[in-house]
């Protein structure tokens, strides 16, 4: 946990890779974004996602660019969205998780950036302000899966470089 955290704080671009697998696993609720309650366990994957969020507000972070991948089906990705991976978080609307807020304050202060700048957030208002910004959706041949995204994560990579 503590690695993705750092890795995060020194980072410019978060891409986030979304799937039903990550967020929305069909038999796995330790991987079902639905499924937390106030009082689940840590999440790292919301977890990654808050931090994301509070080090963009803090300007730590330029861009975020969520990559969202459909199911496989035979060498072709599905469309996210038009095969049920993106969960329904209605009834996470208006769910804190506790333990992700918890580490979320540990993670800042141990890095030294002190208390984090949003107010703590819902599992839904994380995944909807992740997913509001210009991402890729990943449908096709699954041999150019990451290819267009790869492509544009290398133009914004040499926008922040440019960026004083």
């Amino acid at each position: 946990m503590q690695g993705f955290c750092d890795g995060l704080i020194s980072s410019r671009i978060f891409v986030p890779l979304f799937s039903r697998g990550a967020i929305n696993h069909p038999t796995n609720p330790r991987q079902q974004f639905p499924a937390l309650t106030p009082t689940s366990p840590c999440d790292n994957v919301l977890l990654e996602h808050r931090l994301a969020l509070d080090l963009v507000e803090s300007g730590m972070i330029d861009k975020i660019y969520p990559i969202l991948i459909g199911d496989d089906d035979n060498g072709m990705y599905k469309n996210y969205f038009a095969s049920g991976c993106c969960p329904n978080l209605a009834p996470v609307a208006d769910v804190v998780v506790a333990s992700v807020e918890d580490k979320l304050h540990h993670h800042l202060e141990g890095a030294g950036l002190g208390s984090p700048m949003l107010p703590p957030m819902t599992v839904k208002k994380v995944f909807d302000a992740i997913t509001i910004n210009q991402g890729k959706l990943v449908q096709g041949p699954k041999d150019r899966l990451f290819v267009d995204a790869v492509s544009q994560i290398k133009t914004m990579l040499a926008e922040v470089r440019d960026t004083p």
